[in-house]
């Protein structure tokens, strides 16, 4: 009886958004640490895009917005730097924002044996407030950061980027599309993890309950840890939009957009893609 009352816990359908656990991935000295070994790996698509990605995007950022001295840029979630290096090797002056401690110890050690001056902020960007307001021309919001949040949430780290940009400054950020949600299928996995894991150093089981909520163009994945001596959930909330409702969202916080793309790479809008990105103006 008690296991079966558990198990329905574990399969519950939360209220969209009625939990937002992002705060674990980051602060969790052992997850964030496999985070940041997630971000360094070359060759996936998961905490970071792979590294040629990487380098790929940030090529084509710093042509189209030249990025050289003299230049100001803003990077929200820019985890152990991959980003923000580079925009810094153009002469550029660089931030970057980020809630991982260790992520960011990586980054400011990365940028002093560059012999670059990169200004790093730990700091939750639902909270960071810009030292210095409307200094930047280009903020960065990049690999699907703001479907994670709830409306209120997004309207707030928009605002925050806003703030930021210089009168005539620009943001590109890329999201989720509402064809990755056509495609999308609930499903239950569950694994066991004996020597430990990515969630724990200790035995420990999980269960990843996958749940679509078609009319909110919502998807999540609920992780439930189970240890010994305690219990975790964690929820991850992807929102997938539409190009209108991305534009209204943006205009409510004065961004206005201008061109959007299949990607930050660059390459030409497609309605059929599972993400898009946008380059949108402050007004």
């Amino acid at each position: 009886m008690v296991f079966f009352r558990a198990l329905e816990k574990v399969v519950e359908r939360p209220a969209p958004f009625t939990a937002y656990t992002a705060d674990i991935l980051w602060t969790d000295p052992h997850i964030s640490r496999h985070m940041l070994a997630t971000h360094l790996d070359k060759d996936v698509d998961l905490a970071s895009r792979n590294h040629r990605t990487v380098a790929a995007a940030a090529d084509w950022l710093i042509g189209k917005f030249q990025l050289e001295t003299g230049k100001s840029v803003i990077d929200f979630g820019c985890g152990p730097g991959l980003y923000t290096t580079r925009f810094a090797r153009t002469g550029a002056t660089v931030h970057g924002v980020d809630f991982s401690a260790s992520s960011i110890a990586y980054a400011r050690d990365r940028a002093r044996d560059a012999g670059l001056a990169i200004t790093y902020h730990q700091d939750n960007y639902l909270s960071f407030s810009p030292p210095d307001p409307e200094s930047f021309d280009l903020a960065t919001l990049i690999f699907l950061d703001l479907c994670p949040l709830s409306p209120k949430q997004r309207n707030k780290i928009l605002r925050t980027i806003a703030d930021c940009l210089k009168p005539g400054g620009t943001v590109v950020l890329d999201v989720l599309s509402t064809v990755f949600l056509a495609g999308a299928k609930e499903q239950i996995v569950y694994s066991h993890h004996p020597g430990g894991g990515f969630w724990s150093a200790a035995p420990h089981h999980v269960f990843q309950c996958t749940i679509v909520y078609p009319d909110q163009e919502l998807y999540l994945d609920k992780f439930t840890i189970v240890e010994k001596d305690r219990q975790r959930e964690v929820f991850n909330w992807l929102q997938c939009f539409s190009p209108e409702q991305l534009t209204d969202e943006m205009a409510a916080v004065g961004l206005m957009v201008d061109e959007r793309y299949r990607s930050v790479v660059g390459d030409a809008y497609d309605d059929q893609a599972t993400e898009f990105a946008v380059v949108a103006r402050k007004v």
